[in-house]
């Protein structure tokens, strides 16, 4: 019987010394575990600090690419054909290309994409048999048995996604009803005040070049015509 030949896909979404590092426990962990089951191990593809709720992760498109399906982006007509008001779609099509590896292995579902587009993936991917492993539940898309169990996960993944987003925005909310607020204090037009409360501060000369875009963009220019004004 042939190897298989298995790859590996990772997310981390700390900060960057942390991140580095999780990065570097993954990579060892699928290289370790994949070929003491005797496969062929292809690599890992790993995108870091991005969220599961898209799909715009670059190497997570890459892989997907590289197992056979194309990608195809494309835009609606928008409101009244305004294409800035169009709705991007993303379509997901078997081709006639060899995938590059058998197995996709993944620690979980929420590593994957908490989204839906995700179950049209798996199919996609089972088209050209090519199969996803999730090594902390045991579960492999090539098993019928287990699509149920993956569908329910994921599931309860993008449910938890919304809700930490829900609390963040609440927080948030919060803060600003109370003249607090956390940001970064690199926000041009004003100043940031850590102390004695998180506060920003409006800086005169910075606003009224804020005020400036505002008022060129209500009367209809393109940031372009913005830019060269500035400049």
């Amino acid at each position: 019987m042939d190897k298989l030949k298995v790859c590996a896909y990772a997310r981390v979404s700390t900060g960057s010394e942390e991140q580095e590092t999780s990065f570097k426990h993954q990579l060892q962990f699928f290289e370790e575990q994949i070929t003491k089951q005797g496969h062929i191990f292809c690599g890992i593809y790993a995108d870091k600090g991005l969220t599961g709720t898209k799909l715009n992760r670059t190497k997570f498109n890459e892989m997907i690419e590289d197992a056979g399906i194309d990608i195809i982006h494309f835009n609606g007509n928008g409101i009244n054909n305004d294409i800035r008001n169009a709705k991007k779609h993303t379509v997901y099509e078997v081709s006639d290309r060899e995938p590059k590896f058998d197995e996709i292995w993944i620690k979980n579902t929420s590593r994957f994409a908490r989204n839906t587009l995700s179950y049209e993936i798996i199919d996609k991917l089972k088209q050209k048999k090519v199969y996803i492993y999730f090594t902390d539940y045991g579960l492999n898309t090539k098993d019928d048995s287990s699509i149920l169990a993956l569908k329910m996960l994921q599931v309860i993944d993008e449910q938890d996604s919304r809700d930490k987003s829900k609390k963040v925005k609440f927080g948030v909310e919060i803060s600003a009803n109370n003249n607090t607020i956390k940001t970064n204090r690199r926000i041009y037009g004003y100043r940031y005040n850590l102390i004695p409360i998180n506060s920003l501060e409006i800086i005169p000369e910075e606003a009224e070049i804020v005020r400036k875009i505002f008022e060129m963009y209500v009367d209809g220019k393109g940031y372009r015509q913005i830019k060269n004004y500035l400049d």
